[in-house]
Order: structure tokens, then sequence, then C-alpha cells
């Protein structure tokens, strides 16, 4: 998480099972309890609320070699 959880939840530095692991580690220290964090999911899934859309994945994917290409 280079750069946040926003950068988790736009799948750019992790995959998604990443990303929600790392998010779901910041809700757990805020004091969430973790059998929400499926529920969570679940929601923002069914409204593409966070996390990379489908559409975007593609994307990201060629953004991220491009950036590999560059390190």
């Amino acid at each position: 998480m280079s750069n946040g959880t926003a950068c988790c939840a736009a799948e750019i530095c992790c995959d998604q099972p990443g990303a929600r692991a790392a998010i779901e580690k910041e809700l757990v220290a805020k004091g969430v309890d973790p059998s929400l964090c499926s529920a969570l999911w679940e929601v923002m899934d069914e409204n593409n609320l966070m996390f990379a859309h489908n559409s975007l994945r593609s994307f990201i994917a060629v953004t991220k070699a491009m950036k590999a290409a560059h390190d």
C-alpha cells in the first residue's frame, strides 16, 4: 500500500483479493468486526462502489506493465 488504501481500492498495487485483504486489515484496525467484511464486499460489488470494475482491469494491467518497464 505505497499510496494507501486508495491505491489498493483501485487495484493498482494489488489484485482484488489483495486489495480486499489490505482494506479489511484497515477496517479491523478501526474496530470493524471482520465477519462484516464479506457483506461489505457483496454490497460494494453490487453497486460498483469500490475496487476496479471489470471494464477497468485490462487498463490497469497495461498501466502496471508500463510502470514496471520503467522501474
